[in-house]
């Protein structure tokens, strides 16, 4: 079973640019980056998403139970199901929008979890590092 799910947030920007950032809302809908999910040797590559919206969404999957499908939708974008996590007996399936699966086996809750834990903090670092901004200072 893959003991982790490795990830990258570049090229952070504001939409638009020069925005000034006083609201958690402004910056969950107008703080995009790009988001690359690696599975071993599969890739999938999210060009310029609402990643902390992203990260929210998953941390309420999470705290939700996780024993539904997640699929992930942006309030930004037309775009519907950029991505899924489908849990199948005991273990959680990452599909593309197709359908596709990403891994050739599943990830263990506790992976799943620790990749969650993981994308929370590097969203927050990534926002501080790129435009200087607290993102722990805006959440409501």
């Amino acid at each position: 079973m893959p003991s982790d799910i490795e990830y990258a947030i570049t090229n952070v920007h504001l939409d638009p640019p020069g925005l000034t950032i006083t609201k958690w809302h402004h910056a969950l809908v107008n703080i995009e980056g790009d988001v690359t999910l690696t599975f071993g040797t599969q890739q999938l590559s999210l060009n310029s998403i609402t990643f902390i919206e992203l990260s929210e969404n998953l941390r309420g999957w999470q705290a939700g139970g996780m024993d539904k499908p997640f699929t992930y939708d942006s309030m930004n974008d037309e775009d519907r199901g950029l991505f899924h996590i489908m849990p199948e007996d005991g273990l959680f399936q990452f599909l593309d929008r197709e359908g596709s699966c990403l891994h050739t086996t599943g990830y263990s809750r506790t992976a799943v979890e620790s990749f969650i834990s993981e994308f929370q903090d590097a969203t927050r670092e990534a926002v501080k590092a790129s435009l200087d901004i607290n993102l722990t200072l805006l959440k409501p």
